[in-house]
């Protein structure tokens, strides 16, 4: 059984570093938990269409690709992080889509400063649910038996059978 923590009152303390570094990779129930329907495959339409999910991928001799949660570049723009800071922001907004995003890093778009995550912890993808925050705001990390890289979820969704790279191009056209 997995270990889920939820300790609202750290990650509110925390300003939500995690929840600015990195958007969550997803696992297929994740999307299904959104989006409860038989089909994944419509699941994952679905998602992407609300655009609050994006496709990313691993590189090694083939792309493998995987969902994640979409970068919310308006936020990131508007962090008074300084000019180089929002250089890259705008020139990583325009070269990419909403669909397919292979920037590593930013603002999840469902972070919200005043509130934490806007997700109810039952609807947070199961990335989000292993993170144990510490009071000292620097060491969240999930424990080692959850221990995931970016090659474990790419592997999870080619084991779905969905092809994320034909849907997503699908979506993109919509």
């Amino acid at each position: 059984m997995s270990t889920f923590y939820y300790k609202s009152h750290i990650c509110k303390k925390c300003g939500g570093s995690c929840c600015k570094r990195v958007p969550p990779f997803v696992f297929p129930k994740d999307v299904l938990i959104h989006y409860p329907k038989k089909n994944l495959t419509q699941a994952v339409l679905r998602a992407l269409d609300s655009g609050n999910w994006q496709i990313d991928w691993w590189e090694d001799e083939t792309k493998r690709y995987y969902l994640r949660l979409a970068v919310d570049y308006k936020k990131m723009s508007n962090t008074g992080q300084g000019i180089a800071h929002k250089v890259m922001v705008d020139y990583y907004r325009e070269r990419f889509d909403r669909v397919f995003d292979g920037t590593w890093g930013g603002y999840c778009i469902f972070w919200d400063e005043k509130k934490g995550c806007k997700l109810l912890p039952s609807k947070r993808p199961f990335m989000c649910k292993v993170m144990n925050p510490n009071e000292d705001f620097k060491n969240c990390r999930t424990d080692k038996k959850y221990k995931m890289e970016k090659l474990d979820y790419a592997r999870a969704w080619e084991k779905s059978n969905v092809d994320l790279l034909n849907l997503g191009t699908i979506a993109d056209n919509i």
